[in-house]
């Protein structure tokens, strides 16, 4: 059985932009998504689960009454790739 981690972050910022970041990849976000811009409104709560098939979800409350249903991308490298590791590195880059 190979043992699997990952490496993906996702931060909000200002309630108004989501960024995911790869932190084994570089310092720049994959993506960036301006929720004020998209959905006209800001975030104002957050929470994370697993589903019964073992996915990750992010759901997000906007303060427009709108809930965001994310699925968490499930972006993986083998565990030789220590994450202390990949953070020192990357904290070496900023």
């Amino acid at each position: 059985m190979e043992i699997l981690t990952s490496h993906i972050l996702y931060s909000i910022h200002g309630g108004e932009r989501l960024l995911v970041w790869d932190i084994a990849t570089g310092k720049s976000p994959l993506h960036i998504c301006d929720l004020q811009s998209e959905y006209q409104s800001r975030v104002i709560s957050m929470i994370v689960w697993r589903t019964e098939q073992n996915i990750g979800v992010m759901g997000l409350g906007l303060a427009n009454g709108n809930l965001l249903v994310h699925s968490l991308e499930r972006l993986v490298v083998p565990r030789e790739d220590d994450l202390l590791e990949i953070v020192s590195k990357f904290q070496k880059n900023v």
